[in-house]
């Protein structure tokens, strides 16, 4: 079963420990999916690094839109 962590509008990040640890499955609006590691990051690093992923995405947007 999945626990939903965080809302961030552009991404949900879901928790699940299968073996005893927590992975982050984290879903974007665009249809894009990861997966982060609890042995490895923090549910605060994964949020930071959501975050900066769905600016880099705004940006890249906002470039390929301009004339």
């Amino acid at each position: 079963m999945r626990l939903l962590e965080e809302n961030l509008g552009d991404a949900r990040i879901f928790s699940t420990r299968p073996f005893g640890y927590k992975r982050y499955h984290v879903e974007y609006t665009n249809g894009d999916r990861q997966m982060f590691s609890g042995l490895r990051y923090s549910k605060d690093r994964v949020i930071e690094l959501v975050e900066k992923k769905i600016d880099r995405d705004k940006k890249e947007k906002n470039n390929t839109c301009a004339p």
